[in-house]
């Protein structure tokens, strides 16, 4: 059984190209107000649109984070690690503010990190099965 493993090549250009396409994506989303969290500040308007939704998801949201079976620090880790693998901004700065104050350390935030990395990659390793013919 060969055990060698081979390591992509990437050349300086295509790091050029990925860079140039991810700070375009940034400087659109910072044009365009999205993912701005003063965006929260209207969380209200959306309050006063749907008033029975939105508290039920309050009351949904707190009811998740209480302590229980699991600690608050461990439920925001959770959370960090879901919104990391949604890419959600907001998610990602709220979560991980309160795992913070919840006791959470560099070392636990850089864990969780690398958990949910290994968990998408993961998913998309299985899920290529799917391509693969008899």
């Amino acid at each position: 059984m060969n055990t060698r493993r081979v390591i992509p090549v990437v050349d300086d250009e295509s790091i050029i190209r990925s860079r140039e396409t991810y700070h375009t994506r940034v400087s659109l989303c910072r044009e365009l107000n999205m993912f701005d969290m003063s965006n929260l500040n209207r969380l209200q308007k959306l309050e006063d649109h749907a008033p029975a939704g939105i508290a039920a998801f309050w009351a949904f949201d707190k009811a998740a984070f209480e302590e229980g079976a699991l600690s608050v620090q461990t439920k925001q880790l959770i959370a960090v690690a879901v919104a990391l693998t949604t890419q959600c901004p907001y998610c990602i700065e709220l979560h991980t503010t309160a795992a913070r104050n919840a006791g959470a350390t560099n070392a636990q935030l850089a864990e969780t990190a690398v958990v949910a990395a290994a968990i998408c990659a993961g998913g998309a390793i299985t899920h290529a099965t799917h391509l693969m013919q008899e």
